[in-house]
C-alpha cells in the first residue's frame, strides 16, 4: 500500500490553470482563428505557404460554422449512445466491453473520418 500525502492548496492551485491563464488562452485563440480566417479568405490555395497551413493545425474545427455547431451535438449523441448502452447492459446484468467499444468506433466516426481528411489535405498540400 501505497500512502500519499494530501496536496496542500498552493499545490493544488498550481497544478491547474487560473481563471485569468484560461480566458488569455481564449483571447488568444480568437485572434489565431480570425488570422487563419483572413488568411484563407485572401490568399488563394495555390498561393498558401507551408507555415500558412501549420498555422490552421488544431483550429480547424473553428474555420467552419457548420461543422463547430455540429460538433457539440454530436459529442453528446457519442456520450449518449454509450451510456444508453451501458444502461441496457446494467440492467440485463451484463457487460460486454466488445459492445460498447464497437458503439463508440461506429458513434466516432464521422470525427476519425474527419481528421482523416484534415491530415490527408495537409499531406498533399504541404508533402516534400
Amino acid at each position: 500500500m501505497v500512502i500519499i500525502e494530501r496536496s496542500s492548496s498552493d499545490e493544488l492551485r498550481n497544478r491547474w490553470y487560473s481563471k485569468d491563464e484560461r480566458a488569455t488562452f481564449a483571447i488568444q485563440l480568437k485572434r489565431d482563428v480570425r488570422a487563419a480566417l483572413r488568411k484563407l479568405d485572401a490568399t488563394p490555395m495555390d498561393s498558401f505557404r507551408e507555415q500558412d497551413f501549420y498555422d490552421c493545425v488544431g483550429i480547424e474545427l473553428f474555420l467552419s460554422r457548420e461543422i463547430l455547431k455540429s460538433t457539440p451535438q454530436r459529442r453528446y449523441n457519442h456520450v449518449l449512445s454509450i451510456l444508453r448502452a451501458q444502461s441496457r447492459q446494467g440492467l440485463s446484468h451484463a457487460c460486454n466491453d466488445e459492445e460498447l467499444s464497437l458503439i463508440s468506433k461506429q458513434s466516432s466516426e464521422w470525427i476519425s473520418t474527419r481528421c482523416q481528411n484534415f491530415a490527408a489535405m495537409y499531406w498533399v498540400t504541404i508533402k516534400p
